[in-house]
């Protein structure tokens, strides 16, 4: 027989290989759920009844590699075979309802974590003998209960001023009354702080991942396994994990909150239910700014200047108009009910804490007045006064 002849007889009796099978199923099922495995085989029978001739038998493959069978499943006859761990075969359970279009499905009732594993599906064509396999893997997952704990959120990072002491001649018998030369005052701030705890309950697979999000700025800080990251086993083979968030604590974020998330696998993820209280930071003033509604008005009009600056404790704020006189505008705007030319000029906003007596933080802006007056005509029609300025009128009698 020739070449060509062997290639002709080996389609007549089915001996080339052209089904195909693969996994269609879920990647991974939550713990204590009905997991459905799914085959898929390609091309699909071209009619229902074709599927009468598919045969699926279902294997769990071990950590060394060797298949532990587990059942064949056919229109004909189905059944398990008796090698099966963790009391799986009372919990496996093999369908043949879809055969009809090429899929084959077997559901694992009530899944555990020690069902996770590899498995594979092979299906074969009892008619042509066509056969192919496809390994998967099956994972387990439990979702975790998510919280997260405030742990410091009353924090002050104003700089603490240490002075040096001085020494005087009843101190210091070798004082020669020579003032003593004091070195810079040391600044002192509050600094890695644990703000935070995020605890996830009765998780698997472990998180290795947390991620702290502030609500008001949308910094986020990832805090992966390590020793900021705990974790405790339970009776179920599920974890406790919990992840602290240590920083230094900046202005940014007084007033914000704070929530949590983790992962379970890189597209899995789960956040907190919560976020923590409003976190407080009291900080120095080292921004202020000056807002004037019309910057460019005419007599007359009302005029509002707004100053405002930050720190916590909010600081005290000081207006000095053009003619140098300072107004107290803490908490509330300084107002001209009727705007003058001599409202004419540069605000300037100063912010001051409650312990310094020179201003933290400035800002300046210009108001602009327009006078107003009517313009006066002369016989001829020429305009000789007027504010605005303006132009000459021409009439012909």
């Amino acid at each position: 027989m020739d070449f060509s002849a062997a290639i002709f007889f080996m389609v007549l009796i089915g001996g080339t290989q052209c089904l195909r099978v693969s996994y269609t199923g879920p990647p991974r099922f939550p713990m204590n759920s009905d997991a459905v495995l799914s085959c898929q085989v390609d091309p699909p029978p071209s009619v229902p009844e074709d599927g009468d001739n598919l045969a699926v038998w279902w294997s769990l493959v071990t950590s060394g590699g060797s298949r532990i069978k587990l059942g064949k499943s056919s229109v004909a006859d189905s059944y398990h075979y008796n090698n099966f761990p963790n009391d799986l075969k009372d919990r496996f359970f093999m369908s043949t309802d879809n055969f009809g279009v090429g899929r084959a499905d077997a559901t694992i009732q009530s899944i555990r974590i020690v069902d996770g594993a590899q498995y594979q599906c092979e299906v074969e064509n009892l008619t042509s003998h066509d056969a192919d396999n496809v390994l998967f893997e099956v994972n387990v997952y439990n979702p975790p209960n998510v919280e997260i704990n405030a742990m410091e959120i009353n924090l002050d990072i104003r700089p603490i001023i240490q002075e040096e002491p001085t020494e005087s001649s009843t101190e210091n018998p070798m004082y020669d009354g020579t003032p003593a030369i004091s070195e810079d005052p040391v600044e002192d701030t509050q600094t890695n702080v644990t703000i935070a705890q995020c605890v996830a309950t009765f998780a698997y697979p472990r998180p290795q991942k947390f991620e702290f999000i502030s609500e008001g700025t949308a910094n986020v800080w990832t805090v992966v396994d390590g020793s900021d990251v705990k974790y405790e086993t339970n009776d179920d083979g599920t974890y406790n994990v919990s992840a602290i968030l240590r920083i230094d604590p900046t202005a940014e974020l007084d007033g914000d909150t704070i929530f949590c998330k983790t992962w379970l696998y890189p597209d899995l993820e789960f956040g907190s239910t919560g976020t923590t209280p409003h976190i407080v930071v009291k900080h120095v003033t080292s921004e202020a700014s000056i807002y004037i509604r019309n910057s460019v008005v005419e007599e007359g009009d009302s005029v509002t200047i707004s100053c405002s600056a930050n720190g916590n404790p909010a600081p005290m704020l000081e207006l000095q108009d053009p003619s140098g006189n300072y107004h107290n505008v803490t908490g509330e705007d300084f107002i001209i009910s009727r705007a003058t030319m001599n409202d004419r000029g540069l605000y300037t906003c100063y912010a001051y804490t409650d312990d310094s007596t020179e201003p933290k933080a400035q800002d300046s802006a210009s108001l602009d007045v327009k006078w107003i007056e009517a313009p006066q005509i002369t016989s001829n029609g020429a305009v000789v006064s007027g504010q605005p300025v303006v132009v000459e009128v021409w009439w012909k009698s």
